[in-house]
Parts: structure tokens; sequence; C-alpha cells
């Protein structure tokens, strides 16, 4: 029994664990803002238990009004900087932020920087829905 095994009881099976995912192993979502890199989720594997992506925003582009009814969100910026607006207040993010949207709140990204925001973007569940607002 591994030590991994051991710490836990020996109650983890040895299917739940997975090799690395690489970039190139993604599934691309474009929009006429940018793109989405999906790295995980339910429709990559069903036995996962969130939903893990990348998410590309193009300047001066905005992403559609919209919210999760079923998880929250959370948006870690590695580059770029976006207004963020989250209901009726609005956030300057930056490189090494983090925003959490809780779940059914509308919100979208403007993004102000002449070079794309780039963001890992989280949602506490695996199947991740999204209602589209407009505007």
């Amino acid at each position: 029994m591994s030590p991994r095994r051991e710490e836990y009881g020996g109650l983890l099976e040895l299917t739940k664990f997975k090799p690395p995912i690489k970039m190139e192993d993604t599934v691309l979502e474009t929009f006429p803002w940018g793109e989405i890199r999906w790295i995980w989720n339910k429709k990559i594997d069903e036995n996962a238990e969130q939903t893990m992506g990348q998410v590309i925003i193009n300047p001066g582009k905005k992403n559609t009004f919209h919210a999760h009814p079923n998880c929250e969100e959370l948006l870690y910026v590695l580059s770029g900087e976006c207004d963020h607006w989250v209901g009726d207040e609005k956030y300057h993010l930056k490189p090494g932020m983090t925003i959490i949207i809780p779940r059914n709140v509308e919100h979208y990204a403007l993004v102000t920087s002449p070079e794309p925001l780039k963001a890992l973007i989280f949602y506490s569940s695996p199947t991740r829905e999204t209602k589209t607002l407009g505007i």
C-alpha cells in the first residue's frame, strides 16, 4: 500500500488519481470576445467534482453578462487587467487578484489593458450552468 493510501486509511481508489493535464489536451471554446480552454469538468471526466478553465478576453472586449445558477465562480488573474462587474459593484482586477462570484449573481468582465486578460476560472460544480442575460 502506498503512503498516500495509508494516510487516508486505504479508502482512496487509485483510479481517482489522474496524470497531469497538458494545455494542448484541453477543450477549446471560442467566442467573439475571446476563448475558454476547459481543463476539467464532467464532460472531460465523469468523475470530476468541479470545473476548471483558462479564459482569455481580448483587449477592449467584454464577455457576455451572465450568471451561474448552480455554482459559485472564482477567477484568478494571470495577466492583463479588467473591470469586473458583480451585480451592481465594479472591481478593477490586476494580475495576482482573485474575485469570488456567488451562485446566481450576474457578472461580466471588460478588459481595460492593452493586452488580453488571461485568468484561471474555477466553479464549484462539475456541470457548470450559465444563464446569459444580454448586454
